[in-house]
C-alpha cells in the first residue's frame, strides 16, 4: 500500500476542497401546449465535499458559484 508523506497528508486535511466531487443530476423543464406537453432535459451541477452539505452550483458571470452564496448576495 503506498504511503503519503506528512506534507501531503497535512495538505489534504487542511484543504477539504481538494476532496470535493462535482456531479450532475438531470432536471427537466416542461411547457404545456394546447395538444401536448414538451419537456427538455438539462443537467444540474452539484458539489459534494467531506463534512459539508452538498450545494448546487450555478453559472454567474461566467464563473460557477454555489447557489447558497449567490442567494445570500442577492438578498443583501
Amino acid at each position: 500500500m503506498p504511503s503519503s508523506t506528512g506534507t501531503e497528508r497535512s495538505q489534504r486535511q487542511s484543504d477539504p476542497s481538494s476532496e470535493c466531487v462535482l456531479y450532475t443530476i438531470p432536471g427537466y423543464t416542461c411547457v404545456k401546449h394546447p395538444t401536448n406537453i414538451v419537456c427538455k432535459s438539462f443537467n444540474r451541477l452539484f458539489k459534494r465535499c467531506p463534512r459539508q452539505p452538498r450545494v448546487e452550483m450555478v453559472l454567474e458571470n461566467g464563473v460557477f458559484v454555489d447557489i447558497q452564496n449567490l442567494s445570500n448576495k442577492l438578498s443583501a
